[in-house]
């Protein structure tokens, strides 16, 4: 729901200031706003401009991703990650993984033939994940300016299972009972750390 985007935000900001230390500018990274990335974040919730799933423990809120049709020139017939943030304290404990296997999982039946996503060529800690996870790099590039530095991004694909035709736009399945919902189609993901855990 769109009062979960403030708990998006803050886990957007806390990544961003750690995984872009000696990327980006610290003083950019310094002035991020959990309450601009809120106002985004409700936006895009309250546009359904994709799908956003929340991956937690018993207690906390841990990671969160954003995904849907391709944004890119040449996206037709692809999915895109627009976004995927764990909290730093919980990087390499799964989290991650099981937020992009997720969201493979709710592509199964979309007529998507690939995923795509953009990352950073100097973050090299989230190249070596989308490695191990099966992505691949193509031969997609570009620039963006960040906090007043140009940066390199880097586009990686992995192909996705297409089994049977359907609407692009129709609504993605619900999440697993018992999970919340932050959208039509969108909501937590269950993930186990040890004693933490939820219900798929």
């Amino acid at each position: 729901m769109i009062e979960d985007a403030e708990t998006i935000a803050a886990i957007h900001v806390r990544t961003w200031q750690v995984a872009y230390e000696g990327i980006v500018p610290a003083k950019f990274l310094a002035s991020l706003s959990i309450q601009e990335r809120t106002n985004m974040w409700r936006t895009v919730i309250s546009e359904r401009r994709g799908t956003v799933l929340l991956a937690g423990t018993r207690h906390r809120e841990v990671g969160f991703i954003s995904f849907g049709p391709s944004r890119d020139q040449d996206g037709e017939q692809k999915a895109e990650i627009y976004a995927i943030y764990v909290l730093p304290q919980f990087w390499h404990q799964g989290a991650g993984r099981e937020l992009l296997d997720e969201a493979e999982r709710r592509l199964e039946g979309q007529p998507f033939i690939a995923f795509t996503l953009w990352v950073l060529e100097k973050n090299l800690r989230a190249r070596r994940f989308y490695e191990a996870t099966g992505f691949r790099l193509d031969a997609s590039r570009k620039e963006d300016i960040i906090g007043g530095v140009l940066l390199t991004e880097l586009r990686y694909k992995k192909g996705v299972l297409l089994q049977f035709p359907c609407e692009i736009h129709a609504p993605y399945e619900a999440g697993s009972p018992g999970a919340k919902t932050v959208n039509r189609g969108e909501g937590r993901v269950g993930w186990s750390r040890g004693e933490d855990s939820i219900s798929r």
